[in-house]
């Protein structure tokens, strides 16, 4: 026979454990669950996430694409940077190749570190038509530290993507688009 504790110190038999458990008041259980749910991130929402409305000033210029952007040329050069070949050759996978080059047209090409885009629009700029398939590969760069991957829910013009270079090397790409006609030249050490 199971026995539990009784408040008073000694050991009660299952029946009035039994009777105490179920006239316990109902709303203890509430407040318990209550306690905890203000604890945790809205309901669905990861730690990453944030809401439209949010201050995004920690992430400093956001370049806000476009049907129009995305298929347009960029005025800056990005193939050509040392550091975006070096990343680009470590990653495994030519679909996630695809996404980082893409991601890099989309920031550095345009001048800013930051954008914001829908899925599907970078689904058409890297050429991969699987929106899961994006989903993973934004995941894994975001785990490899080489974007910062924020969705924002309730804007229709999707996730904020980050790229975090080295600050030696955001040093440099600043300088190019301070000076468009120069070739960034900065080691990836």
């Amino acid at each position: 026979m199971k026995r539990f504790p009784a408040e008073e110190g000694g050991v009660v038999g299952l029946q009035s454990g039994y009777r105490k458990l179920m006239t316990e008041p109902r709303n203890r259980i509430g407040e318990a669950r209550a306690l905890h749910a203000a604890d945790e991130p809205a309901s669905g929402l990861s730690k990453l996430s944030r809401l439209v409305g949010d201050n995004f000033g920690e992430l400093g210029p956001i370049f806000v694409h476009t049907d129009v952007t995305v298929c347009a040329a960029p005025p800056f050069d990005v193939l050509d940077h040392k550091y975006v070949e070096h990343i680009y050759a470590t990653l495994p996978f030519m679909s996630q190749q695809n996404v980082y080059s893409a991601i890099a047209v989309l920031t550095i090409g345009w001048g800013a570190f930051a954008c914001q885009i829908t899925l599907g629009r970078l689904s058409a700029a890297a050429g991969i038509r699987n929106i899961k398939t994006i989903r993973k590969w934004l995941s894994d760069l975001h785990k490899r530290s080489l974007i910062r991957y924020t969705p924002v829910h309730g804007d229709q013009r999707g996730p904020i993507i980050l790229l975090t270079p080295p600050e030696h090397i955001k040093r440099g790409i600043e300088r190019q688009w301070r000076a468009p006609g120069e070739h960034f030249v900065a080691s990836h050490s």
